[in-house]
Formats: structure tokens, C-alpha cells, sequence
């Protein structure tokens, strides 16, 4: 899933570091939930919510700018195959 995380931080003019300290996180997590390496858990969604200004479900829509890519996909790219149509 590709989160809204990043965007919503950036709507509130935020810098990584800034978030996480109003959190009580590492930047380093921050990151992470960015880049969909770690997902938030609830407590985290809803404080992090609070701090942007918007909802939790907001922060977890897919962003239509950058849509998710199947798996299948996206280790095709890994290998440097080419997808066929």
C-alpha cells in the first residue's frame, strides 16, 4: 500500500524530524512509514492524524498520483526483466 503519510506531512509543513519529535519517534520510523518499510500501529495512525490534521484512514489511502505495483511487477523490474503485455 502507498500511503499518504508523506504528502499530508508536507501539506503541514513538517519535516521528518519535526514529526517524529511531536510523536516521540525515531526519524528513522518516520521514514519507514513513508516508504512503506513499517507500518504505523493504530496508537501511531491516530497521533500522527492529529499532528497533520487529518484522518487516519486518510493517511493510509493510495495515493492516485502513485498506485500501488503488483507484485509480479515490480520484481520484474527488480530483475530487470521487462514486463510483456
Amino acid at each position: 500500500m502507498v500511503s499518504c503519510i508523506k504528502f499530508y506531512r508536507k501539506k503541514a509543513g513538517l519535516t521528518q524530524g519535526q514529526l517524529a519529535k511531536s510523536m516521540g519517534v525515531s526519524l528513522d520510523t518516520i521514514s519507514r512509514y513513508e516508504t512503506n518499510k513499517r507500518e504505523p500501529r493504530v496508537s501511531d495512525l491516530r497521533r500522527m492524524a492529529d499532528i497533520l490534521g487529518c484522518t487516519p484512514i486518510e493517511l493510509m489511502m493510495e495515493s492516485e498520483a502513485n498506485p500501488p505495483i503488483p507484485r509480479k511487477v515490480a520484481k520484474m523490474r527488480g530483475s530487470g526483466m521487462a514486463a510483456v503485455a
